[in-house]
């Protein structure tokens, strides 16, 4: 088997976990967003460290995870929206509550499909993803 038809199975075996039709969330800082904007792919700046993306299912742990993280990182946060069946890399739990998988390559643009804002109080906690959802495909 090539070494695409191999990653293409892993792909696929790692999509088993999702259910078709199934999202995640990844926050981004808005600068690390617009700075991407025209690439064929995202990358967050703690990719090359982690060797994957992070993300979390659902608005409330999204929320967690910022204030968890980033609140002393003053910078405006976007929520964005992946289809998992649009992935052209894998993605799979790691965590046993199966909340935050990881995506092991950069996300394709044809995967992220809407953003949003996050909102912030004036001490930056995370406090709610608003509803302005800009649809991106």
């Amino acid at each position: 088997m090539s070494l695409a038809g191999a990653r293409h199975v892993e792909v696929m075996a790692a999509m088993n976990d999702f259910p078709v039709g199934a999202t995640t969330l990844h926050l981004a800082p808005e600068d690390v967003w617009k700075r991407a904007a025209g690439a064929e792919s995202y990358v967050p700046d703690a990719f090359a460290a982690d060797g994957f993306v992070h993300c979390t299912n659902g608005d409330e742990n999204l929320i967690a995870v910022g204030n968890r993280y980033y609140t002393a990182d003053p910078r405006p946060f976007l929520a964005l929206t992946i289809a998992i069946d649009r992935l052209t890399a894998p993605i799979r739990y790691d965590d046993p509550a199966r909340t935050f998988p990881h995506i092991y390559g950069p996300v394709n643009r044809a995967a992220i499909v809407a953003m949003r804002t996050v909102i912030r109080d004036g001490d930056g906690e995370f406090i709610a993803i608003a509803n302005d959802e800009v649809a991106l495909q």
